[in-house]
């Protein structure tokens, strides 16, 4: 669940239910495709369940918070853990 504060004061809180597709990663954004995150903001791409996708992004020395719940969609690429025999 991702909660996003919405209305014109920002006063209410909307809970998404949010998920991942298994490629997806963090992603370096270019230039001029957001501001105010400074020069090389970093994005995360979420599914939202039944509506669509949703996009968040951050300056790069925030990136650890970005993932934070989601850590898995930083490290999609790592090989599935050794099991041992007999479990």
């Amino acid at each position: 669940m991702l909660v996003v504060r919405t209305g014109a004061l920002r006063l209410w809180l909307e809970p998404l239910p949010v998920g991942i597709a298994p490629d997806v990663t963090v992603r370096t954004l270019g230039q001029g495709e957001v501001r105010g995150l400074g020069a090389r903001p970093v994005s995360l791409r979420f599914t939202l369940l039944g509506s669509g996708e949703l996009e968040v992004a951050v300056a790069a020395e925030c990136a650890d918070r970005l993932v934070g719940p989601f850590i898995t969609a930083a490290l999609s690429k790592l090989p599935n853990a050794p099991r041992e025999h007999g479990n």
